[in-house]
């Protein structure tokens, strides 16, 4: 209730109440970490620390293995809820405040909010298991925070500042928000089952995308997590959001099916071009230099780039205006190409030519505009 109160039209104001957050925060500390001190240690050079990429699915079948193995165990606690209880309820009212702006930049200032729900979030490697950093909850409680500070990365958005941040807080921030997006069993394409006979995107995987591409907007954030996270895994990040691309015609007519989807995939597509290209920026020119080979990349790129400003599915039926400035995917378009220029960059060692990467099959009338706009990327 607390986060739903209002003063002067503009909802709960953290900011007339400082000890409150300070309060919540000591709240999920003193549940999930009691008595146990950060080891400093963790921000020795963490772009060379190189970790196994978990993720969510290995996370469910341990969860399952431990089901089937032993029964829970009861903990007598009296009347006190379980750490978990309380922490998720704290995050939820975090995040539930976060969702105003005046509240987002008020708690983006405090350092100490991302380092304790970084901290919360990670997942510490024991060699053939996972287990959550706190002893306080077990895997699947973890799943749920993993949900709830996702939502509050993406809530804060681009009001985070890295640079305030302890190192290690980037790192654990980073892993737990790729790991949704980087299971090899799992690639998520844009055609895939949905719900009542209608394809959305996956929620947990847009979710993830949207946190990462307001984390890594700012150019300051995108230095700080070049810092902190290894090329490998910058790698394998690249290779799976390549892949959640839409490629077969398929593909590209679930996304422009019927009018209800289009604002939702069109949201999605831009906010996987973001992190694309803002894994690309952060990236070291030896890094971009190998993604340019990838076999592949500049035809989906320019596919999709021709596909969507086209505005015609393949029955013919027109989803979008076919003039640059009325299109309604010239933003995720425009992105797009600046991804492509970036690595065109490290390829050449000079600045690209628009004109040079945009062969695209446009009316003639059509391409002017678009390398007119494209021209001030």
């Amino acid at each position: 209730m607390l986060s739903t109160m209002t003063i002067s039209n503009k909802g709960f104001q953290l900011e007339r109440c400082e000890d409150l957050l300070e309060t919540m925060i000591d709240l999920i500390e003193d549940e999930a970490f009691p008595s146990e001190e950060d080891d400093d240690d963790d921000d020795d050079d963490l772009s060379s620390q190189e970790r196994r990429i978990w993720t969510g699915p290995q996370l469910l079948r341990q969860i399952d293995d431990a089901a089937s193995i032993c029964e829970p165990s009861l903990e007598l606690r009296g009347p006190r809820q379980k750490p978990a209880v309380v922490i998720l309820a704290t995050l939820n009212l975090l995040r539930n405040l976060a969702m105003l702006p005046e509240n987002a930049r008020f708690i983006s200032r405090n350092p100490r909010v991302l380092d304790v729900i970084a901290r919360l979030s990670e997942v510490v490697d024991e060699g053939e298991t996972f287990r959550p950093s706190s002893k306080a909850f077990e895997l699947v409680d973890l799943l749920r925070i993993h949900h709830e500070v996702t939502s509050i990365i993406a809530n804060l958005g681009s009001h985070i500042s890295l640079s305030i941040h302890r190192p290690r807080t980037s790192r654990r921030l980073y892993s737990m928000l790729i790991s949704p997006l980087v299971d090899p069993e799992n690639i998520v394409k844009p055609l895939h089952p949905g719900f009542h006979d209608v394809t959305l995107p996956v929620p947990h995987i847009d979710m993830a995308l949207d946190a990462f591409s307001r984390l890594a907007q700012q150019d300051a954030n995108r230095k700080v997590l070049a810092r902190v996270i290894p090329q490998s895994e910058l790698t394998i990040h690249f290779h799976a959001l390549v892949h959640m691309l839409p490629i077969s015609e398929d593909d590209f007519n679930v996304t422009v099916s019927s009018a209800p989807v289009l604002d939702t995939w069109m949201g999605y597509l831009e906010r996987l071009v973001q992190c694309i290209y803002n894994l690309i920026f952060l990236s070291p020119p030896s890094l971009k230099r190998t993604w340019r080979k990838v076999p592949g990349l500049t035809a989906t790129f320019l596919r999709m780039i021709r596909f969507y400003l086209e505005g015609v599915r393949s029955d013919r039926a027109t989803f979008a205006a076919s003039q640059f400035e009325k299109n309604s995917y010239s933003v995720m378009a425009r992105r797009a190409f600046e991804a492509l220029s970036l690595l065109d960059v490290a390829e050449t060692r000079s600045i690209p030519s628009p004109l040079r990467l945009w062969p695209l099959r446009l009316p003639s009338w059509t391409a002017l505009v678009c390398r007119r706009n494209l021209e001030g990327c």
